[in-house]
């Protein structure tokens, strides 16, 4: 694996070399206070220390330093977050064993995107979900992921699905989500569990 603090371009191609190259994130507009405060990893205007190195392939973007200015010198330095320094080795040994595990064994979550009301309203930017996620589906069946097609036959059972087991429901549809518990296909979870 690569820990790359690189955000404008690698030098490499991810693909290529064949590891997975972690994305650290050194934070030069905020001290470690400042960050911890936030609700944010970065100040709006520059999220691109996330956005570029994703488009080349790094994976994982993790804030693990900030700038501080030492009081007594006023020099300015950057400081690494040690439970982010943690978090990223312990991300990067996962991303690790992942690559060793054989597809079969390995539990992969498809997120979609969901948005406004929640009603039939399934969808991304020009792209038509269902018929893309079957045939991601089906790729990943014949390059030995364990895909279970009884349960995604095809794109009609598939939105169906989504509709009425994977939906965002919210107060504007009161009585919606009781209704999807009730079928045993959706659990809740309690939000201690979530957080």
């Amino acid at each position: 694996a690569i820990i790359s603090f690189t955000y404008f371009s690698l030098k490499f191609d991810p693909e290529e070399i064949g590891v997975p190259v972690m994305n650290a994130i050194l934070n030069n507009y905020m001290n470690r206070t400042e960050w911890e405060g936030s609700s944010r990893p970065l100040p709006t205007s520059k999220m691109m220390k996330i956005d570029y190195p994703e488009l080349v392939g790094a994976i994982d973007p993790i804030v693990m330093a900030a700038t501080e200015i030492d009081p007594e010198s006023g020099i300015q330095q950057t400081l690494s977050i040690d439970y982010q320094v943690e978090w990223i080795v312990n991300r990067t040994i996962t991303q690790i064993n992942l690559r060793e595990m054989e597809e079969a064994d390995k539990k992969v979550a498809i997120i979609y995107y969901n948005h406004g009301g929640g009603k039939d309203n399934i969808g991304a930017s020009y792209l038509d979900v269902a018929p893309s996620m079957c045939n991601l589906l089906e790729d990943m069946s014949a390059v030995g992921y364990d895909v279970n097609t009884s349960i995604v036959p095809n794109e009609t059972v598939l939105i169906d699905t989504m509709l009425s087991q994977g939906i965002n429901v919210g107060t504007w549809a009161p009585g919606v989500l009781k209704k999807m518990v009730e079928t045993g296909k959706v659990e809740l979870i309690p939000n201690a569990t979530y957080n």
